[in-house]
């Protein structure tokens, strides 16, 4: 019997936890905010198995005895991460398939030292993240094979922080476990969050789309609570044009609860409203790709704070794109909902630690890339100019080579700029892999271009900003020797956020939103990239994308149709 199968029978994995100080492993520490080493370059999303539940037995000795703790499944996001209790803990885990993706959260106060180690399996190239209590990574380790993992960590502010574990290109094991070691010192710990009433695998506060829930795998049920007589649950579910979508809800014995759902552009498409007690029921056929919702609510004030309701979601027919990714480079969305899978050979997903990236086979170049802009990434490493093929693209690709724009005339025109990632080599030798480049006219790129990234730069480290960039091109105006299409548009659309940290929940319709548009040619060298602004709306009509497609589509529509004057 595999290990996943093991786990899928039983139900449990042991969180055991003892005095023993979590920095008394043999790993390397990694300092704050900094890489052990120059490893990992990507990583994919996938699904969980997972955490587990029940029992303390305290023994005479100085080791607490271990813990179980109930299963929580897909423990692929933030939202879903399975919690730590208490410190210091050791977690055991798999990354069974190359997509998996493991998050687990524990409670810290601020000034307290987090100190986290990683066993991997023998042979396995496993990194693992520490992210704060609004999403944002804050440290990381990313040894080489077989190699442990070490993170010491000062919280910055208190809250629920997440550690997350990724297979390195794909690495993976069904039988062999990792072990994570996490002790938090100094100050006080806060106490973990009190659980949901039994039964209940809503994650509070979902009160909007901006913070619903997402529906992982289908077919699946959720069960809730509506707590008060305003509380309103949301979850999301991905969905493609011409897909089924069905939903069933069963209410409290007594209750008048109904359910709704909403489109991805905010718009409530279907609803279900029968009486006190009784089920409801939606069936609807999707009629644009992306992320619906679902919205459960109590009819006149009602609600129950210990008897839940159930919610099965099923989406059929067609190919049901993925959950939204964990990246953070992905914060404000997926802007032609690209997924990884080599059929989608001309939008194909690939997620690196550095930045996210729609791939176009055909064209042999990106379509957009986003990434954030923070002083995390932000230091004083050099550039690396180690311009080379991304030998990360699928089997049979064809893969540029660095000097594959020799003799052009163009720039190997950065996505992500080597600028913005200065934080290690790593980071920065990243941005040189050819997948991050497109040809750009040397006056273009080296003119208003790299006069906007510098902007952008300062807005971090002189104005206590935060910002996600998306970057792309469109047009055609033939190929370079190797192939690779020539845009006759470059265009970039940056999110400035004022609190730093706030992901999608810190955009509002007077959040600024700097989009530009200029012309991929010679003789622009000395133009102000202000006078290439325009419109994120414009930027859609002209691309097809939906740019920011997880920020709602009422404050979408204020924000994108403004033209920035600052």
């Amino acid at each position: 019997m595999s290990m996943k199968t093991f786990l899928r029978l039983t139900g449990c994995l042991v969180i055991a936890a003892t005095f023993a100080a979590c920095s008394d492993n043999t790993s390397s520490p990694v300092g704050d905010n900094t890489a052990a080493s120059s490893a990992a370059t990507e990583f994919k999303n996938g699904k969980e198995k997972t955490v587990f539940s029940g029992t303390q037995k305290q023994a005479a000795s100085n080791t607490v005895a271990a813990v179980t703790m109930s299963e929580t499944e897909y423990n692929t996001t933030t939202s879903t991460a399975n919690n730590i209790p208490s410190f210091p803990a050791t977690v055991t885990g798999v990354i069974y398939n190359s997509s998996d993706v493991d998050h687990y959260g524990f409670s810290v106060s601020a000034g307290q030292a987090i100190s986290l180690g990683m066993t991997v399996p023998s042979g396995k190239d496993y990194d693992v993240y520490l992210l704060n209590s609004s999403g944002s990574q804050v440290a990381y380790s990313e040894n080489g094979t077989s190699a442990s993992e070490a993170i010491n960590y000062t919280a910055s502010s208190a809250g629920t922080y997440y550690i997350k574990v990724i297979g390195y290109n794909g690495a993976s094991s069904t039988t062999a476990q990792y072990s994570i070691s996490l002790n938090v010192t100094g100050g006080s710990t806060p106490p973990p969050p009190p659980p949901p009433p039994s039964g209940n695998s809503e994650t509070e506060s979902n009160n909007s789309t901006s913070s619903a829930n997402a529906v992982g795998g289908v077919p699946a049920t959720r069960t809730g609570y509506i707590s008060s007589s305003s509380d309103v649950d949301y979850f999301s579910v991905s969905a493609s044009s011409g897909q089924s979508i069905s939903l069933g809800l069963t209410v409290p014995s007594g209750k008048d609860y109904d359910l709704a759902l909403i489109n991805p552009s905010g718009s409530q498409v279907a609803v279900a409203e029968n009486g006190a007690g009784a089920s409801e029921s939606i069936n609807f056929t999707a009629t644009s790709t992306g992320t619906y919702y679902i919205k459960v609510f109590g009819y006149n004030g009602a609600f129950s704070t210990t008897v839940n309701y159930t919610l099965s979601v099923n989406v059929t027919g067609g190919t049901t794109p993925p959950p939204p990714s964990s990246s953070v480079h992905l914060t404000m969305g997926n802007p032609s909902n690209a997924v990884t899978n080599t059929a989608n050979s001309t939008n194909y997903l690939m997620i690196k630690t550095q930045y996210a990236l729609s791939y176009n086979d055909t064209d042999r170049k990106p379509n957009w890339t986003s990434w954030q802009v923070s002083n995390f990434w932000l230091g004083s490493t050099p550039r690396q100019d180690d311009f080379r093929a991304d030998n990360t693209l699928p089997a049979g690709w064809y893969q540029v080579q660095g000097n594959g724009y020799s003799g052009s005339g163009y720039d190997r025109g950065h996505m992500c700029p080597s600028a913005d990632r200065t934080s290690s080599t790593t980071n920065n030798s990243a941005t040189f892999l050819m997948t991050n480049m497109i040809p750009q006219a040397p006056d273009n790129n080296q003119g208003p271009w790299a006069n906007l990234e510098n902007y952008t730069r300062d807005l971090v480290r002189n104005s206590g900003k935060e910002c996600f960039v998306i970057m792309g091109s469109y047009g055609s105006n033939g190929t370079i020797a190797s192939g690779v299409k020539i845009p006759t548009r470059t265009w970039k659309v940056i999110v400035v956020l004022d609190q730093p940290g706030s992901g999608v929940a810190g955009v509002s319709t007077s959040t600024r939103v700097i989009a530009v548009d200029m012309p991929n040619v010679q003789g622009i060298r000395s133009n102000d990239w202000k006078s290439y602004r325009v419109s994120v709306d414009a930027i859609e009509q002209s691309t097809g994308y939906d740019i920011l497609n997880a920020v709602s589509a009422s404050i979408q529509s204020t924000i994108e149709s403004r033209v920035d004057t600052q």
